[in-house]
């Protein structure tokens, strides 16, 4: 397990933003999350994955984090399109993978800069009109929680859209899964994962630092508003795509004051709004 102090937590998030952390962690096995909890418990109420939906206090010294990026980072391959795969392996290296053997299900999700832990956690997917999400393929994951490893079936996890069980409980760390996914070409496969790439480069804002969408739910015309109104420097909505934060050498407090201004102005129209992004404050 690799250990590191005084470390900028900005270089762990796709944002580019955060304070430092005292001392940073990086378990590989489950062996090395046991030692981390017989020696600090539920202390640790800071957990880093891939940092795609994070937004760290930049003037805030944290003290111990544990940071996922080398979690298990492996696949076994179990024939017919099963896969037991790690839950700190990149969803593009996964889908890289499953492609290359004529698999596949979740090409969409070939430009999330994100882990498999979270992108479970999050139930990651396209938006709701589409009814795709990872959990389609799912058929259980094994958790750390409470200081114990326990596999939970899909029908335990409660997916639904931007949501599961696991965001209910006390830092879970996911550590693997298991995935049935279903046979294709391959260059049909290919094409999928072109046809992701050619979209965002048309639809999406990758100009600055972001989270990817800010909120899970939220009214179109109201963020609209809002990036006419937004800065045009620092932390500002994007006018490209709406639901997106950039960070222009931005702050915290900025990001902050954007969000909620976000949220006030869906209470005062009396539109759903539910923030996605994860705050450490």
């Amino acid at each position: 397990m690799i250990i590191k102090h005084d470390e900028p937590l900005k270089n762990y998030t796709t944002f580019r933003m955060g304070g430092f952390a005292k001392t940073i962690f990086f378990p590989e096995n489950i062996e090395d999350i046991e030692l981390l909890y017989d020696k600090n418990g539920d202390a640790f109420s800071y957990i880093l994955g891939g940092g795609s939906n994070l937004l760290i206090n930049d003037s805030h010294y944290f003290g111990e984090v544990i940071c996922l990026k080398m979690l298990n980072v492996k696949i076994i391959r179990e024939g017919d399109g099963v896969y037991q795969i790690g839950g700190g392996m990149r969803l593009q290296k996964i889908i890289n993978e499953i492609n290359g053997d004529g698999y596949g299900g979740i090409e969409y999700l070939y430009s999330v800069p994100g882990l498999l832990g979270g992108a479970i956690y999050m139930n990651a997917g396209r938006g709701p009109t589409h009814h795709q999400c990872i959990s389609d393929y799912l058929e259980s994951v094994t958790v750390f929680i409470n200081g114990q490893v326990r596999t939970l079936k899909k029908e335990e996890c409660a997916f639904s859209h931007r949501y599961s069980a696991f965001q209910d409980m006390v830092n879970p760390i996911i550590l693997d899964a298991h995935f049935r996914f279903h046979n294709e070409e391959k260059d049909k496969l290919r094409e999928a994962r072109e046809s992701r790439m050619k979209l965002v480069k048309e639809k999406q804002d990758n100009t600055k630092p972001n989270f990817g969408s800010v909120f899970c739910k939220s009214n179109t015309k109201i963020m609209k508003i809002l990036c006419s109104i937004s800065n045009k420097k620092g932390v500002h909505y994007s006018k490209k795509t709406p639901n997106w934060l950039l960070n222009d050498n931005g702050t915290y407090e900025q990001a902050i004051h954007e969000i909620k201004k976000a949220e006030r102005l869906h209470k005062i129209m009396r539109q759903s709004c539910k923030r996605e992004i994860i705050i450490w404050d």
